[in-house]
């Protein structure tokens, strides 16, 4: 009962971050609980509740049709290769994968913190949108995190803001659905794990909500670089425990 109650704070805090910022669930939720209960049971957990407000980030806006159109090449990419990351987690030493998943945090908060940003011109975007695809297909089935380079790339190609949002949340429900069915046929979602997750959608819902409700009265810039000091020293934290 204590760990149900404890997992339903962090997925709380994380639908709060995410109803703020449009990202948070699951890089925040598994960055915690892989430190926890383990990478692998980290991803099956988050799986539900992710998918839920991903889905609802996804068909929050009017540039569904249009961002589709125009990233469908990035997209398809970034689904075709999370089969391959899932075999990796399934077969190669966890605390190796966490310390990939807190070098990826590193990389993103640091990446975020100090600006740094770069921009994509439209003829590169055709050949470079399915090569950050496939390193994020592979990255987010090894684990469960699809900011890197997903995000970072999404940034460079001159998005509004609301068309980022969106485009972050089609390109996280669409990764979600697909580390479901590749993880149907490990043996990573287990009963335990998918009840759990089942419960975990309440809290995530909630937090959501608040966070949106919030976001009116929080300065993003602020509340956006807290999270990624937060993601930082997750990612730091879970570097040195891959050495330990």
């Amino acid at each position: 009962m204590i760990e149900l109650t404890l997992i339903c704070v962090v997925f709380l805090g994380a639908g709060f971050i995410k109803g703020i910022t449009g990202i948070g669930l699951p890089t925040i939720s598994v960055a915690i609980l892989t430190s926890w209960v383990g990478l692998d049971q980290a991803i099956a957990i988050s799986l539900l509740p992710s998918l839920a407000s991903n889905l609802w980030q996804a068909i929050d806006g009017r540039s569904l049709l249009k961002l589709g159109q125009r990233l469908w090449p990035f997209y398809l990419a970034s689904i075709s290769t999370v089969w391959l990351g899932t075999i990796v987690l399934s077969s190669v030493n966890l605390s190796i994968l966490s310390g990939i998943l807190g070098f990826a945090l590193a990389i993103y908060s640091v990446s975020s913190l100090t600006g740094s940003k770069t921009s994509v011109r439209s003829d590169t975007e055709r050949w470079m949108g399915p090569c950050m695809g496939l390193a994020n297909g592979v990255l987010t089935g090894m684990t469960g995190s699809y900011v890197v380079p997903g995000v970072m790339y999404l940034q460079s190609i001159d998005l509004s803001r609301e068309e980022l949002v969106q485009a972050m949340g089609i390109l996280f429900t669409l990764s979600t659905l697909t580390l479901v069915i590749a993880l149907g046929g490990t043996g990573l979602i287990s009963p335990s794990n998918a009840t759990t997750s089942f419960f975990a959608l309440i809290p995530v819902i909630l937090g959501m909500i608040t966070g949106q409700k919030m976001r009116a009265y929080l300065k993003e810039s602020s509340f956006r670089n807290a999270t990624m000091l937060l993601l930082l020293s997750i990612g730091i934290y879970l570097i040195a425990g891959a050495f330990n």
